[in-house]
């Protein structure tokens, strides 16, 4: 084995630390940022310049006006912060702790695009990526399945699951593990690694997540209408109709199962001043989704252009005409509703434009053809939609990824979706 292709394996397995050990941390600092740390220092110490694309100069500069307009807007917003918060997390510096940890996503794509370059062999690197990418997210599942049948006969809170027997990995919930599994199995299916499909649906599952379940709906529709595409006229009619039936079982299912969890959010959301009187200590209800999207609305009607700061919302919400007759709250409210509507709170409708605006010019004013970089929007911008925050770092990969790609693709010959030996 070549020293190239163990520095890749390596690199691949690396991700996945970073991606799924979330709770592992040294100190205050999560595993996955202190390894990324030091990948950006490794390559400041071997290589005297770094090559930066412009592409991810445009994002530097991007979250870097985030932080700017949090410290112009701070002397005009009422902060209301919990008690016994950490001093990262006051009002003045919990921007520019957001700020890092933006940087530090930032820097994870620059890490994949980086490496993935290495040696200039960047179609046989991305293959050898891919393999080992898939293969140990799929050991992972396999150990969080058997943790989850062997420790679930007791009916306690075990290592891999929690309350009501749902899977988390090494995640806090089963949500945030549900939607990175959907994009995993999403990004297998257009590789056509359909066990690894199977096996990542089955972890969706089983982490009874909401946000998953709607993503791979969502992912599923599109690789559908992309396969439809490339089929020819005599071929359409048998694809079609195979890709309807199986499109159409699982949006049933799918919907089934969204709605027999989802509809006491409803409900409580219609209900919510009448449900409070009746359950002021529900973290479920005074925190979280139900609470923001109730009081986020009343924060946006207040600074709608600019926010009321980078990572600020849980400093706010507790203000009397936000919350109105919604409890305060001594813990910190992350909110849940996912990192663009939290950016739309947090830097107002200029912040959530010029993030489109960027997205945009990212993944479509280029060389590769639309039907090949929506899978690829689609990765990275779903999960922010459905509950993900901006500082989480896998849908960051996905980013690194299409540069890799996007700056690759004139090479002779580069495969888009490459073939895995």
């Amino acid at each position: 084995m070549s020293t190239n292709k163990l520095y890749i394996i390596l690199f691949a397995y690396i991700c996945i630390i970073v991606i799924q050990f979330t709770n592992i941390k040294l100190g205050p600092i999560k595993i996955g940022e202190c390894t990324i740390f030091l990948f950006i220092l490794f390559y400041a110490l071997r290589e005297k310049t770094l090559y930066v694309n412009n592409d991810l100069k445009y994002t530097f500069c991007l979250i870097t006006y985030f932080l700017v307009v949090s410290y112009i807007v701070y002397p005009f917003v009422n902060y209301y912060p919990p008690n016994n918060i950490i001093i990262l997390k006051s009002p003045a510096l919990i921007p520019l702790s957001r700020y890092f940890q933006l940087l530090l996503c930032l820097s994870f794509a620059y890490i994949v695009f980086k490496t993935l370059n290495h040696r200039s062999l960047p179609s046989y690197n991305l293959g050898v990526f891919n393999k080992h990418f898939f293969i140990g997210n799929a050991i992972l599942a396999c150990i969080f399945l058997l943790g989850y049948l062997f420790e679930g006969k007791l009916w306690s809170e075990g290592i891999f699951y929690y309350n009501n027997f749902r899977l988390k990995g090494f995640f806090n919930e089963g949500g945030p593990l549900g939607l990175f599994y959907s994009s995993i199995a999403y990004y297998a299916l257009f590789h056509k690694k359909y066990l690894y499909t199977i096996l990542f649906v089955i972890i969706v599952i089983l982490a009874k997540s909401k946000a998953g379940i709607i993503a791979l709906i969502l992912f599923y529709l599109i690789h559908m209408f992309r396969h439809i595409k490339n089929v020819n006229s005599t071929q359409f009619s048998k694809k079609i109709l195979k890709l309807s039936l199986i499109a159409i079982l699982i949006f049933t299912f799918s919907v089934i199962g969204t709605y027999c969890v989802g509809k006491n959010y409803y409900k409580d959301y219609l209900n919510i001043k009448n449900e409070i009187t009746n359950r002021t200590e529900d973290r479920n209800l005074i925190m979280g989704r139900i609470a923001m999207a109730y009081i986020a609305p009343n924060i946006i009607t207040d600074h709608p252009f600019l926010g009321v700061g980078l990572g600020n919302y849980s400093n706010v919400r507790n203000a009397p005409k936000y919350r109105k007759f919604i409890p305060k709250v001594d813990a910190w409210d992350l909110g849940g509703l996912g990192g663009i509507f939290k950016l739309l709170v947090e830097c107002g409708i200029i912040g959530v434009i010029l993030f489109f605006v960027l997205c945009i010019k990212l993944f479509l004013f280029n060389k590769i053809p639309l039907t090949k970089a929506v899978p690829f929007i689609s990765l990275f911008l779903f999960p922010f939609f459905l509950g993900l925050q901006l500082y989480f770092f896998y849908p960051w990969l996905f980013l690194g990824l299409f540069l890799h790609i996007k700056h690759n693709i004139n090479l002779k010959p580069f495969y888009f979706f490459t073939k895995i030996e």
